[in-house]
């Protein structure tokens, strides 16, 4: 899959996401590091500008993209039975799946949804603001989720 940017360049899905993350956090340029780890930087950034929740509140989105994160986290290494048996997980992953339902597949229960790698496709919400033109959507592939989940855990 390939992106363009307003410069005609052309690039990779993995390339267009660390783009649009280098951009908005250019145009976010108040996140000081003295605040906030780049990791936590990076779960902020999964919840306003890849799952487009718009709260105001760095530290309430910090929250929701910590527990996007640790969703994603579970589903990928397929334990979600495990983290769903306490109940404040259980409704932390209920939620989650919803900000992430593009992505995955779960037949016919939610709580053992798995990330639909042949034909899941997801375009970051935030890409129009930092001049990056989707020509199309990310492919949610194993190797384009093995390498996200690194991105945002780094």
């Amino acid at each position: 899959m390939t992106y363009k940017t307003n410069d005609k360049n052309y690039i990779t899905g993995k390339e267009a996401v660390f783009k649009l993350y280098e951009n908005w956090k250019e145009d976010n340029e108040y996140f000081k590091e003295d605040n906030y780890t780049e990791s936590e930087i990076k779960k902020i950034f999964l919840s306003d500008a890849i799952c487009n929740i718009t709260t105001y509140d760095d530290d309430l989105s910090l929250e929701f993209g910590n527990m996007i994160y640790d969703t994603m986290e579970v589903i990928f290494e397929r334990k979600t039975f495990e983290y769903i048996k306490h109940d404040e997980n259980y409704i932390k992953y209920i939620l989650s799946c919803h900000f992430i339902e593009d992505w995955l597949d779960w037949g016919t229960s939610i709580r053992g949804a798995w990330f639909n790698y042949f034909d899941a496709k997801f375009e970051p919400k935030g890409a129009y603001l930092c001049n990056i033109i989707v020509q199309d959507y990310i492919d949610i592939d194993e190797c384009f989720m093995n390498w996200f989940m690194l991105f945002l855990k780094e």
